[in-house]
């Protein structure tokens, strides 16, 4: 088991997180809760979204958080950055479609 890497602090705020990082151990300066589900990290709540292999450029908006992946290695997420969503934004985003 490979451990995740320690967040990193980002332009405008944003946090960088592995994508092995536990969803539990998200930081607290991120402010984000991550709803319930059949996942325990960030990569695998990132690939339950859309219900398919995630992508770079791929976005989930949750509450007022935008979770875009960066990173991807065949089917599993690497990296993602966590930001403050822009205001009108709602539900899930999904670039090219």
């Amino acid at each position: 088991m490979t451990t995740a890497g320690a967040p990193g602090p980002s332009r405008g705020g944003a946090v960088l997180v592995d994508g092995g990082l536990i969803i539990q151990e998200i930081p607290a300066e991120a402010g984000l809760v991550i709803p319930e589900g059949h996942y325990e990290t960030v990569g695998g709540f990132m690939m339950d979204r859309p219900g398919r292999v995630t992508r770079p450029g791929d976005v989930v908006v949750v509450d007022d958080h935008r979770l875009e992946v960066l990173a991807v290695d065949r089917s599993r997420v690497e990296r993602v950055r966590i930001s403050r969503a822009p205001q009108d934004a709602a539900g899930d985003e999904r670039p090219g479609s």
